[in-house]
């Protein structure tokens, strides 16, 4: 009997310790793989929030790009509206330049050319000389061809549109056929360069004579042209004279082209 339950209870320990033995198996991988799924749900939840922080910062990043573009468009808007502006300015300022210089351009004369010769009291010094300068350039040429031609007709019609009675125009015609008459005459050394020189006198040559007067009752405007070409010395004088009238303006009393 006794050997019987010795037997038994060895058959009982084998038994539960395969039993035991079996469910600690069975249970060891379930536990491993427990804890494998465990971890790899660590790594997952890592690796979510490193992308979704990565995501955010893309996010930033784009949204600092944009912020900086939507900026850079600002600024370029900007720049483009100031230069628009400013060209706007300049071409606004460049246009009332133009009107300027039209209104100048336009400007009323000093003195009256279509006749007689006049001048109202208030006139400019300076305009009336420059205005002048150009009428004395004109009879200096004149005179040149006179000398080439001995054809004083031209000077004499020039009297009689821009001169009146008042002026004593018949001196001045008598005056200027003596000192054309004598030139041709005489012919002194260079006169033929005298004659070319002359028929090519500019507005600029003509130059202010320090006997120009400005006075309350009258004004004397005298110009001169000196040349020295070749060695020779040729020198030409024009006149005008003008005179106040009881109407308050100057009217030409006098008129020399020698």
């Amino acid at each position: 009997m006794k050997y019987f339950n010795k037997k038994i209870a060895t058959v009982i320990m084998l038994v539960s310790s395969l039993l035991f033995g079996s469910v600690a198996t069975a249970a060891e991988p379930n536990t491993v793989s427990v804890q494998v799924s465990g971890e790899q749900m660590q790594k997952a939840k890592s690796n979510k929030k490193a992308h979704h922080k990565k995501k955010h910062h893309k996010k930033k990043h784009h949204k600092k790009k944009h912020h900086k573009k939507k900026h850079h468009k600002k600024k370029h808007h900007k720049k483009k509206q100031h230069t628009k502006k400013h060209h706007k300015k300049k071409h606004h300022k460049k246009k009332h330049h133009k009107k300027k210089h039209h209104k100048k351009k336009h400007a009323k004369p000093v003195i009256r050319k279509s006749g007689v010769f006049s001048f109202s009291k208030k006139f400019n010094k300076k305009k009336l000389i420059r205005e002048m300068q150009s009428e004395a350039a004109y009879l200096t040429r004149m005179f040149g061809r006179a000398l080439a031609n001995g054809n004083k007709k031209p000077f004499y019609r020039y009297v009689n549109r821009h001169m009146n009675e008042v002026g004593f125009p018949d001196t001045a015609k008598y005056s200027y056929k003596n000192s054309v008459n004598l030139d041709r005459e005489y012919r002194l050394k260079g006169f033929k360069q005298k004659v070319r020189v002359l028929k090519k006198v500019t507005t600029s040559q003509m130059k202010v004579h320090k006997d120009t007067r400005f006075r309350k009752d009258f004004v004397v405007l005298r110009y001169e042209f000196l040349s020295r070409k070749g060695g020779n010395y040729n020198l030409h004088y024009v006149q005008f004279d003008f005179t106040l009238q009881y109407n308050g303006r100057f009217l030409i009393t006098g008129m020399h082209n020698f």
